[in-house]
């Protein structure tokens, strides 16, 4: 039951049925708390924290910034424990990684750049170590390219435009080492358009301008909405503007 739950609210969430996916979540946390009564192990305080993390997402979607900030905060401690205790068992340090990089995301917001960094590597780190464990499935090595890409938005947001082109190119070649009978997925596809994209707008500021140009192809290439495509082609317009004139 409580597994379902917390599959159905997840469902729900992608559907953006937010509501419904809240009060979802609430009664799988409720089936898993009344099931870690009964029997206190770390494997069922670990299915507790999947769904407790599932619930602080839900509440970040709804701009309901704070308690989702504590949220973070109290799994990610519970998180380490388990780490600590069970340091072999890879589900304890997906969790960990990702409630890590969901309070690096929090922290930027709030311009903690320190505290940003700090748990965005910790991330970094921890997403490495299960990629390279796990090398064909694309959901790790997703997840690592998607911290290396926000910590390099995190340097970016602080005018720090050269580590952010680091990572950023980091970003793109890990998702490039997805196994090809995976790499169509929708999701991939996107975020390899957001590292294409971030790589062209770094390297136009930085008047690397064929570089960019190189990249704002690539991004106009994988988008198919026409309004972002035009915004892109906008941009790569302006990169044009600033080359030489060979005349």
């Amino acid at each position: 039951l409580a597994r379902g739950l917390h599959n159905l609210a997840e469902s729900e969430r992608r559907l953006q049925h937010r509501e419904t996916a809240l009060q979802t979540i609430q009664l799988a946390i409720q089936e898993k708390q009344r099931i870690l009564e009964k029997s206190p192990t770390d494997k069922h305080r670990h299915l507790l924290l999947s769904s407790r993390l599932v619930h602080a997402d839900l509440m970040r979607d709804a701009k309901q910034y704070l308690p989702a900030l504590e949220q973070y905060q109290e799994i990610y401690e519970l998180a380490n424990e388990l780490v600590k205790n069970n340091r072999k068992h890879l589900p304890y340090q997906f969790t960990l990684a990702t409630v890590a990089h969901s309070l690096g995301q929090m922290e930027k917001e709030n311009k903690q750049w320190d505290l940003a960094r700090e748990h965005y590597r910790e991330a970094l780190e921890l997403r490495k170590q299960l990629s390279a464990r796990s090398p064909g499935q694309a959901r790790l090595v997703l997840d690592t390219s998607i911290t290396q890409y926000n910590l390099g938005n995190l340097h970016q947001v602080q005018s720090q435009l050269e580590p952010a082109l680091v990572l950023y190119l980091e970003a793109l070649d890990t998702l490039l080492k997805v196994p090809a009978a995976q790499a169509q997925q929708a999701g991939i596809q996107k975020h390899l358009m957001n590292c294409h994209w971030a790589i062209a707008e770094t390297t136009h500021a930085l008047d690397q301008y064929q570089t960019a140009l190189k990249h704002w192809d690539a991004a106009i290439q994988l988008t198919s909405d026409n309004k972002f495509m035009t915004f892109l082609k906008s941009q790569r317009q302006k990169t044009v503007s600033r080359l030489p004139d060979k005349n």
